[in-house]
């Protein structure tokens, strides 16, 4: 289901790529790497600090369509962090229950409260990622 919903309210901007477009934020002036808030699970993904496609690294998906790095100047808002602290923090409660149905050999079913969450938090990190991709002021 969680899918379901990323897929239908991703924004995809057409022209250079037909992938969600996101930005690059830099670790630091001089790193290689440069960091994501995704817009499939709100987490923070690190990767290399070269614009184009990537695969996203969230854990439990598969299948989720790459998405384009565009590199940008402006170290990642807070408001960044926070939805990436949320959705940490729900991805571990979920990692913890399904381990513990794995344990219990008990049937795994997934708790769509929790998805819910992390999917509302995947439309802000979008909304972040088109605010600063469209060079909107940002809260400090």
């Amino acid at each position: 289901m969680t899918q379901e919903i990323i897929k239908e309210s991703i924004p995809v901007m057409i022209g250079k790529s037909e992938h969600p477009q996101v930005p690059g934020f830099p670790d630091d002036p001089f790193s290689e790497t440069a960091r994501v808030l995704c817009p499939y699970c709100g987490l923070i993904h690190t990767h290399g600090r070269s614009p184009g496609n990537r695969v996203p690294h969230c854990w439990g998906k598969q299948n989720l369509p790459e998405y384009c790095i565009t590199l940008v100047d402006i170290l990642l808002p807070d408001e960044g962090l926070k939805i990436h602290r949320e959705a940490k923090r729900l991805h571990k409660i979920l990692r913890s229950r399904r381990s513990a149905s794995c344990r219990n050999k008990l049937p795994k079913k997934p708790d769509l409260a929790y998805e819910q969450e992390i999917a509302d938090l995947a439309v802000a990190a979008r909304e972040l990622n088109c605010r600063v991709l469209a060079g909107e002021p940002l809260e400090e």
